[in-house]
């Protein structure tokens, strides 16, 4: 291991927010290239906030089988700010 790298244990957890409205034709691959950070696994959590959207975006969102993702799927619009 180079010394200038931070051991996994020494580096922040990340937390992803993508704020998503009628997004199903774009979210499966917003969350494939999300989970293909270079970032250690029990660091790093996406959470996909579904902001009112009437389409499959929080279902696509949530039937990725990986710990890392949450969907959080808001039934009236809200707002990018406040999701």
């Amino acid at each position: 291991a180079d010394p200038a790298e931070p051991a996994d244990a020494d580096l922040p957890t990340v937390t992803l927010l993508v704020a998503a409205f009628n997004e199903e034709g774009e979210i499966a691959a917003r969350v494939a290239n999300a989970l293909a950070v270079d970032y250690p696994p029990d660091r790093f959590e996406l959470v996909i906030a579904s902001d009112g959207s009437s389409d499959r975006t929080a279902a696509i969102a949530g039937g990725f089988d990986d710990r890392r993702v949450r969907v959080l799927d808001f039934p009236q619009r809200r707002g990018k700010s406040a999701v």
